[in-house]
């Protein structure tokens, strides 16, 4: 366990491979960031953007400004790095913020959307769209074993309202993949392809669902390299508390 000092540069403690001093440095900030719901447990979060540092040593050989504002910008969306939500990726010489499928579930079920998790469709399984069957469009019944994916669907439920439903083939999810900077090549793609597919399919459905703030933020920054300037709108608050040293997280 270990009590950092309050008045750390995080830039140079990031240029010193210091995790804990970085996060103990600009706590004031991502705590003024964070939502209700994450701030309640501040010392969590901190340990957690800490355990993120140390399982990616990569990520403290890149650009500090860089990885302090996606750090900044996962906090202000209250997403949780290293947890399926977002995801902190070296890139060269920067970091590049990836939120992953279940940090767009998430933000979705705050503006009060249910997306159920995409599925994935394989060679063998019983599958079947009809949209013109407006309270059941899909049917699905896999056939439980590992053959090459062939779609992938989502659906998301908002009350009152019949599903929505999106559907696309691995063609459709290729042709974004190649779309993108890696090409598939390394990176997400080429290490999650199946969870990039279902945040592909997502990021498509919620063109037609209501979005709150936090959703609109993120479309604009999800896969790019970000700076302290680029995210820090709020005010700086004191935080008496220290980010304490833990394996468990």
């Amino acid at each position: 366990m270990s009590s950092l000092t309050t008045k750390a540069n995080p830039v140079a403690a990031l240029q010193n491979r210091d995790a804990y001093s970085a996060i103990e440095a600009m706590k004031g900030q991502l705590m003024a960031a964070l939502p209700t719901h994450l701030a309640q447990n501040r010392d969590r979060y901190a340990r957690i953007l800490v355990t993120t540092l140390r399982r990616t040593p990569k990520l403290m050989q890149c650009d500090p400004i860089s990885l302090l504002g996606s750090i900044m910008q996962s906090a202000q969306l209250g997403l949780e790095p290293g947890t399926g939500q977002v995801h902190l990726v070296p890139f060269k010489n920067q970091v590049q913020m990836i939120i992953g499928y279940e940090g767009l579930i998430e933000l979705a079920r705050r503006a009060g959307v249910v997306i159920h998790p995409p599925r994935i469709v394989r060679e063998g399984d019983t599958f079947d769209v009809d949209f013109g069957n407006i309270k059941n469009p899909v049917v699905h019944k896999p056939a439980m074993n590992d053959a090459p994916m062939t779609h992938v669907w989502c659906a998301a439920v908002i009350k009152d309202m019949d599903p929505i439903v999106e559907v696309m083939s691995k063609a459709q999810v290729d042709a974004v993949m190649r779309s993108t900077q890696s090409k598939g090549k390394y990176g997400p793609w080429k290490d999650h392809y199946e969870s990039m597919a279902g945040k592909t399919c997502i990021r498509r459905l919620a063109k037609y669902l209501p979005k709150n703030a936090e959703m609109l933020i993120a479309e604009k920054v999800d896969g790019h390299t970000l700076t302290i300037d680029d995210v820090m709108s709020e005010p700086v608050v004191e935080w008496d508390g220290t980010v304490e040293e833990s394996t468990n997280e």
